[in-house]
């Protein structure tokens, strides 16, 4: 595999996880909002938790894919 193979699939490896990261935050955020609508407790904490573990998701990809798209030249 050449070097420019090789920048083309890391490319593509960044960019797909921003893009990961950029659906798991939608998600997240809709998660979030979706709080609103339960009548318990229980389902309202459930709503909480999910949607920032995906928030969480989302930031760590999206940043692992941006920092790294800096690194290689």
């Amino acid at each position: 595999m050449s070097k420019e193979e090789g920048s083309t699939e890391n490319k593509l490896e960044l960019q797909s996880l921003q893009l990961m990261g950029l659906f798991l935050g939608v998600f997240g955020i809709v998660m979030l909002i979706a709080i609103i609508f339960p009548k318990n407790l229980e389902g309202k904490i459930a709503n909480l938790i999910s949607g920032l573990a995906l928030l969480i998701c989302a930031v760590v990809a999206f940043i692992k894919g941006r920092s790294k798209k800096g690194e290689k030249k």
